[in-house]
């Protein structure tokens, strides 16, 4: 729910820029982000698809136990709870992020009106996005559960966090070359005085 909040916000941030003021929006995003798992949570609870899974090893010894959906319970509860549940948030991902992705890529060549060689800051603006709206998430939906898969995926979701807090910090902390140059051009907001003696 939060990776497809995420792709909303930066679709009003960067698709649909103009008349994107809704009133306490903060408190309808926090409703939609908790109260909509809560609701698929509290339905299915009450339905009684969940109870204790297990999940054995090779040697039929018991591994791992879990409260899943039971074997009993109906396959659609799974089914729409989980996997469409995931398909339409990460469809709807995947589209606001390419969109976002042909706006970074387009907008410079129509501003600029000449070719440019590849643009370093877009990629890496395009990859940080894709953490940020769970992209990690659909390399192990998506992909056959091997081992290595598995790594790659505990590495990715570990570090999404950190790249959220590199590219906020680069977002909102400049550099001091950045610094220094825009503090000596003068701004419309500073007072320059000038004398006639």
């Amino acid at each position: 729910t939060w990776m497809g909040l995420e792709a909303f916000h930066l679709y009003l941030l960067v698709i649909k820029v103009f008349n994107t003021y809704f009133g306490h929006y903060f408190l309808k995003l926090s409703l939609v982000g908790w109260g909509l798992p809560a609701l698929i949570v509290f339905g299915t609870g009450t339905a009684d698809s969940y109870g204790r899974y297990t999940i054995h090893d090779k040697r039929n010894v018991t591994t791992l136990e879990l409260c899943w959906f039971q074997e009993k319970a109906d396959v659609s509860a799974l089914y729409v709870t989980v996997h469409g549940y995931f398909l339409v948030t990460s469809l709807f991902s995947a589209v606001v992020l390419g969109l976002v992705a042909w706006k970074i890529f387009t907008l410079p060549r129509a501003t600029a009106g000449k070719e440019q060689g590849p643009n370093w800051k877009g990629v890496l603006t395009v990859l940080g996005l894709s953490s940020l709206v769970g992209a990690t998430w659909w390399l192990a939906i998506l992909t056959p559960l091997d081992w290595s898969t598995i790594y790659i995926f505990a590495l990715f979701n570990s570090l999404q966090g950190v790249f959220i807090f590199c590219w906020f910090t680069m977002l909102y902390f400049p550099s001091r070359s950045t610094v220094a140059f825009s503090s000596s051009v003068p701004r419309a907001d500073q007072v320059h005085t000038m004398s006639h003696e």
